[in-house]
């Protein structure tokens, strides 16, 4: 504990606390961020990486309750804003599963809600080809 509480310490005489704070946010983040565009994301929510996050800006609240100057305020400041907008999109809705379809491959059953809440489904095999298009965004 005696060399947690030292390591603490330097990195808060230093002024690198809140700059190790947003690396920390950032780089776990980011990490996660790939491993989702690159398809590499578990079907299981990833607790490490929140962990990290809610890590990183505990310390950068911590850091700004010692006074860091402008400097690292600012840099604190933006590290809260960050993890804080990467935590509230991790609870906005279920992970994505990493199923993949291609083109000309048998279509999975699946069911969705529109913006109304109606339910659609889809039941491989009923009929001819299909398309389906998805939109992701708010436009």
């Amino acid at each position: 504990m005696d060399i947690l509480f030292s390591a603490y310490s330097t990195l808060q005489e230093s002024g690198l606390l809140p700059v190790l704070a947003l690396l920390l946010v950032v780089g776990s983040a980011g990490i996660y961020l790939w491993r989702v565009m690159n398809g590499l994301v578990l079907r299981t929510r990833p607790f490490l990486t929140e962990g990290l996050v809610l890590l990183g800006i505990l310390l950068a609240v911590l850091s700004l309750f010692q006074a860091p100057g402008w400097v690292g305020g600012v840099i604190a400041a933006l590290t809260v804003l960050i993890g804080g907008a990467f935590t509230w999109l991790m609870s906005q809705g279920p992970l994505p599963t990493g199923i993949k379809a291609k083109v000309g491959e048998q279509a999975f059953e699946f069911s969705l809600k529109d913006w109304d809440g109606q339910n659609y489904s889809f039941v491989p095999g009923q009929g001819g080809a299909t398309l389906v298009k998805f939109y992701r965004g708010h436009w």
